[in-house]
């Protein structure tokens, strides 16, 4: 593994680096479906994000999860979609990360800390059994590790926001400072940087239900 170094990069939100890495990854492979496995195998590509901070920390043994992950790959059916799709599961893991991070009063949006978080709350998610390191820690272990992930991971507040601001200049906040935030209705936004990963690599399928054009299986062409 080796880490991503493009100066062009830099700018981006690393979940957002990862997912469109793994959407071509995905396509690449002929894979039908973007999978949990293509964006893992790409965030730890990606090198000093929140999973390989925990992993030096703990000493997990990475390559056998790399090789696990490569793996599960070689295993997944090829397709002839000329866009992949996001896999049910996947989808599901990116709704429980933010729920997850809605959760957590110093996340401004979602970072790999909380995907692990969703992933130790429903480990069937995981199709492999070598990625057992990543569900080793325990929700309360993951919160008292955050002042280390927030020193030393490429994901941490100040270098996240700097992405998202790089990208998105409209999303610098504006002072209001009468206004009172219900802090129950308060909770961090999904990336905007992501969703816009999301929208390219997936298809609409509302849209699609309407024309009648899908069936009730989820993502899957008539």
């Amino acid at each position: 593994m080796h880490d991503i170094k493009d100066p062009g990069k830099e700018k981006h939100n690393h979940l957002e680096l990862a997912l469109e890495a793994a959407a071509t990854l995905c396509q690449t492979r002929a894979h039908a479906e973007i999978t949990i496995e293509h964006w893992l195998l790409k965030l730890l590509e990606l090198g000093e994000g929140d999973i390989t901070v925990l992993a030096r920390r703990y000493e997990w043994d990475m390559d056998g999860v790399w090789q696990s992950l490569l793996a599960n790959l070689d295993t997944l059916p090829r397709s002839v979609r000329s866009r992949p799709h996001l896999s049910v599961a996947l989808l599901n893991l990116i709704k429980q990360s933010w729920l997850t991070a809605s959760l957590d009063e110093d996340a401004q949006q979602i970072r790999s800390v909380h995907l692990l978080a969703a992933l130790m709350s429903k480990p069937s998610q995981l199709a492999t059994d070598g990625l057992w390191p990543l569900l080793s820690l325990s929700h309360g272990q993951l919160k008292r590790l955050r002042p280390l992930l927030d020193a030393q991971s490429d994901e941490r507040p100040e270098l996240q926001q700097q992405a998202e601001l790089g990208r998105y200049p409209s999303a610098l906040p504006q002072q209001e400072p009468e206004s009172v935030v219900d802090p129950l209705v308060s909770s961090p936004l999904p990336n905007e940087a992501l969703l816009a990963v999301l929208d390219k690599f997936t298809q609409d399928i509302t849209a699609k239900a309407k024309a009648s054009e899908i069936d009730p299986v989820f993502g899957r062409d008539n």
